[in-house]
């Protein structure tokens, strides 16, 4: 998963010197797990952070938030991000069916066995 963000439009007239990544742990506690700080700190120019979840995380909805620090101090974004982690579905055991009957221009109607 990759998270990109822009630099703050306000820095408060210093420039920003690091960036923090923080998560939550997917079942609704504080955003405060500060994801391998060394990846991002000291990194100003750094606009963006890679990463992977493991497979217990998957049906979770896990929050990301960015901090962004200078001189004057740090400040956490004003929102967060979402994200609801899935499994690639298998492929269906049979066919979905067409229901013609349900089907005209406006709309079509799809059965999963």
């Amino acid at each position: 998963m990759t998270l990109r963000w822009e630099e703050p439009e306000d820095n408060g007239g210093c420039s920003i010197t690091s960036y923090a990544v923080f998560r939550d742990d997917g079942a609704g506690a504080d955003i405060n797990v500060n994801m391998e700080s060394a990846s991002v700190a000291n990194k100003p120019y750094l606009f963006q952070y890679t990463f992977t979840l493991g497979s217990s995380y998957e049906g979770l909805e896990m929050r990301f938030q960015l901090q962004a620090t200078n001189d004057i101090g740090s400040t956490l974004s004003s929102n967060y991000l979402s994200l609801l982690l899935a499994v690639e579905p298998g492929d269906p055991t049979s066919v979905p069916q067409n229901e013609l009957g349900y089907t005209n221009t406006t709309s079509l109607t799809v059965t999963m066995p």
